[in-house]
């Protein structure tokens, strides 16, 4: 079973206490940064659209700031975030520097 599919057996608030003061800025903030799990994506945008997602694994997940904008987060092989693909003006708005 994929991690991030697994069911939630512990206080979300515990383990993001846990992690990084720039990761934990950028889930508050409802924004990602490199370096960030699946799982951290996750608490900061939600899911992905599942019919433009059909598989969390994917090294890339799509998505939408309104309906004419999209983004997409980019992971790398080990499954940190690498970079935010999208029109100029978009990244600042959906990742922190």
């Amino acid at each position: 079973m994929s991690p991030v599919r697994r069911c939630i057996t512990e206080d979300p608030k515990v383990k993001l206490a846990g992690y990084p003061e720039k990761t934990r800025a950028a889930i508050a903030a409802m924004k990602v940064v490199p370096g960030m799990t699946r799982e951290q994506v996750l608490m900061a945008l939600g899911y992905p659209i599942s019919s433009e997602n059909p598989k969390l694994e994917a090294p890339v997940w799509r998505y939408w700031l309104d309906t004419w904008t999209e983004y997409q987060v980019v992971f790398d092989t080990g499954g940190a975030v690498d970079k935010v693909v999208a029109d100029p003006a978009v990244p600042s708005r959906v990742s922190l520097p």
